[in-house]
C-alpha cells in the first residue's frame, strides 16, 4: 500500500455450513461493506466463501480488531435470531 499506510487482514471462519447458503453469504458481505462505510474504514479487499470471510483494511491492528469484533457481533446476532443456532463464527484470526 502506497503512502506508508498500514493494512491489516482479518478472518472470520464459520463453525457451521451456514455460509454455504447464498443468502447468508450475501448478508454477511453486505454487513461488512456497510460497517466499513459507516465507520470510515477503507476496505481494500473482501472475500466471502462457503467457509470464511477475509477482509483487508487500511488501518492498524486496533482498527482490524474493532472491525471484526463489530462485524462478528452484528452478524452473529442476525444469524442467531434468524436460525435459532447458537453461533455462526469461530474466533477471529489476526
Amino acid at each position: 500500500m502506497s503512502g506508508g499506510q498500514e493494512v491489516i487482514t482479518v478472518t472470520l471462519r464459520s463453525q457451521t455450513d451456514a455460509l454455504s447458503d447464498e443468502r447468508v453469504r450475501a448478508t454477511v458481505e453486505s454487513a461488512a461493506r456497510a460497517l466499513a462505510e459507516r465507520q470510515g474504514v477503507k476496505l481494500v479487499e473482501l472475500m466471502v466463501d462457503e467457509r470464511e470471510l477475509i477482509a483487508t483494511l487500511v488501518g492498524s491492528e486496533v482498527v482490524g480488531v474493532g472491525f471484526v469484533s463489530e462485524l462478528r457481533r452484528t452478524t452473529e446476532t442476525w444469524y442467531t435470531k434468524r436460525t435459532g443456532e447458537p453461533t455462526l463464527w469461530g474466533l477471529p484470526n489476526l
